[in-house]
């Protein structure tokens, strides 16, 4: 059962973008996550679009873990999801932040301690 959900759940993040619409924040690029992360001082304009950002990445996990049906961000906080976000944005600048955030996801459902099983 656990390496039959992760294929399951790998083969739904890798369904070609054009079979799915993505709205909001996860269609900025991650050279937007990065900048909007290193800012200092934030002003009140990128304070707010990053929170949104994250907000947008965290809401987009916990969807795929409610598809699932697995609880892959039961022991992750978001301060966990935002480090992985900046490795992984900083990896590929270029990528779209939903693209970033299947990356993430996959690797934390591979991390689960049933992928290790059957």
């Amino acid at each position: 059962m656990g390496r039959t959900a992760v294929f399951l759940v790998a083969l739904v993040l890798t369904v070609p973008a054009a079979a799915m619409t993505i709205r909001g924040a996860g269609t900025f690029n991650c050279g937007t996550w990065t900048s909007d992360h290193s800012a200092q001082p934030k002003d009140l304009k990128i304070a707010i679009e990053t929170a949104e950002i994250e907000q947008w990445v965290l809401g987009y996990m916990v969807g795929h873990a409610a598809e699932s049906g697995l609880d892959v961000l039961k022991d992750v906080d978001g301060s966990g999801i935002k480090a992985a976000m900046d490795q992984e944005c900083a990896k590929t600048p270029l990528s779209r932040i939903d693209e970033a955030a299947d990356r993430v996801i996959l690797e934390l459902f591979a991390r689960m301690p049933h992928a290790a099983k059957n």
